[in-house]
C-alpha cells in the first residue's frame, strides 16, 4: 500500500512539473486541467474547451497505475516520462510504456499519410496542437 501511494504522489507531482506557468490564462477559452483520479488511478493532462467555433479536447499526458505499475498511455510532449520517473525514484521494472513509442501515440500507425497529424509545438499557447500534415494539391 505504501508503494501504491507513493507512485500516486510521484505522479502527481511528475505532471504538475510538466504543466505550464501560464496554462489558464484568463483571456483563453481553453482551459487546461489536470485531472487526478486517486481511487481507480488514471492521471491526465490535458486541454479542453474552444477556440472560435472549433472544439478543443487534447490530452497530453495520460498515465495508469495498474498493478503496482506505472502505465504511460500517451506521452504528446517533448518530455521523457520514463527518464524523469527514473529520476524520481522509479526502478525501470515499475513503469511501461503502452505504445512503444513514447512520443508518438500508436494509433498514428494505422493511418493513412492524408490522415496523419503531424505535432508542433505552439509557440502562442506552449502546448502541442495538431495540423494536417499532408498538403492539398
Amino acid at each position: 500500500m505504501k508503494k501504491l501511494e507513493k507512485y500516486r504522489s510521484l505522479v502527481c507531482q511528475l505532471l504538475n512539473n510538466h504543466t505550464p506557468e501560464d496554462a489558464n490564462q484568463s483571456d483563453s477559452e481553453i482551459e487546461c486541467q489536470l485531472i487526478f483520479d486517486t481511487e481507480h488511478d488514471p492521471y491526465q493532462f490535458l486541454d479542453i474547451g474552444g477556440d472560435g467555433l472549433k472544439r478543443v479536447y487534447n490530452c497530453f499526458i495520460h498515465i495508469d497505475i495498474k498493478n503496482s505499475k506505472i502505465w504511460i498511455q500517451r506521452n504528446m510532449t517533448e518530455a521523457d516520462l520514463a527518464q524523469d520517473l527514473v529520476e524520481m525514484g522509479i526502478p525501470k521494472c515499475s513503469y511501461a510504456i503502452a505504445s512503444g513509442n513514447h512520443t508518438q501515440d500508436s494509433i498514428h500507425h494505422n493511418l493513412s499519410p492524408q490522415q496523419t497529424h503531424h505535432f508542433s509545438r505552439s509557440t502562442i499557447r506552449n502546448r502541442w496542437t495538431p495540423f494536417p500534415y499532408f498538403r492539398k494539391p
